[in-house]
C-alpha cells in the first residue's frame, strides 16, 4: 500500500541562497506525507540541505551532470522506487506562501474522491503577469499571441498566462518548475531532456501532448511566489530568443492544430511592431528571433528538434 503521497524534486545548480529559501518556505507547510529529493549539480549545497533535515523529510543527490531535466529525472525515478502516488516539480526558485502545499494537497485529494487518478496540476504564481495584464494583451491577442482564456494554447503555439488566479482552471499546459503530476502519468510520458545550456519551452513541449491524454489543472489556493531576479545582457538575451524560436516552431511542427507559418508571421509583425516602442533589448531579442527562424527554415536540420539540438 502506497502511504507517500506527494514528492517533490528540486533540481538546483549554484544556487544555495534561492534553495535556503524554498526549503524555509516548505518547512513551514502542513502537508501530510511530504517527500523531497534536491539533485544538484555545481556547488555544494550540502550545509543547506542540513539546515532543514530536521524539519523536513529531505534527501540530498548530488550530479556531476548539469541539465535540470536530467537532475529532475534522477529524483523522479527516487521517488517513484519509493512509491510516491504524486510528484512535483519544484524549482529552487519556487517559494511556497502559506497553506500551499495543504490546497494541493486538499485538490489532490477531491480529484481522487472523484475517481479521477491520473492528472497534473499547478501552483498559482501570484507575482507573474496574469492573462489580461500582459503587455499590449489587445494586440497581442489579435496576433494570437495570448489566449482569451487562462491557459489556452493559441493556434501560433503561444501559451497564456496561468498566474494570479482567483479559482480553479482547466488549462493545456504547465509549467515546469511549479506542478504537480501523477506519477503514472510520468512512467507513461518520461520527460525527454534538451541537450542545450538554455531548455526554452520544456514545459510546453512536455505538458501539451500529456494535457491531450489527461486533465490539466491550476489550482487557484496554492500560491507561491517565483523568486527569479534573471539579469539579461545583449548576448543573453539575444541567445535565449534564439532558443526560445526554435523550441516554439519545433513545438509547432510537432502538433497539426498549430500552425509554424502564423506563428513566424505573428511574431514578425509583433516584432516590427515593438521597435517602435523603447525597450532595452528589444533589437537584440529581434536578433535572436531571426536566428531563431534561420535555424528552423534554413538549418542543417530542417525543423531542428531542440531536444538534440
Amino acid at each position: 500500500m502506497n502511504t507517500l503521497l506527494l514528492g517533490l524534486v528540486i533540481p538546483t545548480r549554484n544556487n544555495p541562497k534561492k534553495l535556503e529559501s524554498t526549503l524555509a518556505g516548505l518547512a513551514t507547510q502542513q502537508a501530510g506525507n511530504l517527500r523531497i529529493v534536491v539533485v544538484s549539480s555545481g556547488e555544494s549545497v550540502s550545509q543547506t540541505i542540513a539546515l532543514f533535515e530536521s524539519h523536513l523529510k529531505i534527501d540530498h543527490v548530488h550530479s556531476d551532470r548539469p541539465g535540470q531535466i536530467y537532475q529532475r529525472n534522477i529524483g523522479i525515478a527516487k521517488l517513484q522506487r519509493e512509491g510516491a502516488r504524486y510528484i512535483g516539480f519544484w524549482d529552487d526558485d519556487v517559494v511556497p506562501l502559506p497553506n500551499c502545499l495543504l490546497s494541493i494537497t486538499k485538490f489532490i485529494e477531491e480529484k481522487t474522491a472523484e475517481g479521477l487518478v491520473d492528472f497534473g496540476v499547478g501552483l498559482n504564481i501570484t507575482n507573474e503577469l496574469a492573462l489580461n495584464d500582459a503587455p499590449f494583451s489587445n494586440l497581442q491577442r489579435l496576433l494570437g499571441r495570448v489566449g482569451s482564456r487562462p491557459g489556452q494554447v493559441t493556434v501560433t503555439g503561444m501559451n497564456s498566462s496561468i498566474a494570479q488566479l482567483s479559482s480553479n482552471i482547466n488549462t493545456e499546459w504547465l509549467g515546469g518548475g511549479y506542478t504537480i503530476w501523477s506519477a503514472n502519468i510520468l512512467k507513461l510520458y518520461p520527460q525527454k531532456p534538451m541537450n542545450t545550456l538554455h531548455a526554452a519551452g520544456e514545459d510546453l513541449i512536455y505538458s501539451y501532448p500529456a494535457g491531450k491524454v489527461f486533465p490539466l489543472f491550476v489550482c487557484a489556493d496554492a500560491k507561491v511566489i517565483h523568486n527569479s531576479d534573471r539579469r539579461e545582457t545583449w548576448e543573453t538575451a539575444k541567445f535565449r530568443e534564439e532558443r526560445a524560436t526554435v523550441a516554439r516552431l519545433y513545438f509547432c511542427s510537432q502538433h497539426e492544430e498549430l500552425s509554424t507559418t502564423l506563428y513566424t508571421l505573428s511574431e514578425i509583425t509583433y516584432r516590427l511592431i515593438f521597435l517602435l516602442i523603447p525597450g532595452r533589448f528589444a533589437i537584440p531579442k529581434l536578433l535572436g528571433f531571426v536566428r531563431g527562424l534561420k535555424r528552423h527554415y534554413f538549418g542543417k536540420i530542417k525543423g531542428g528538434d531542440p531536444l538534440h539540438d
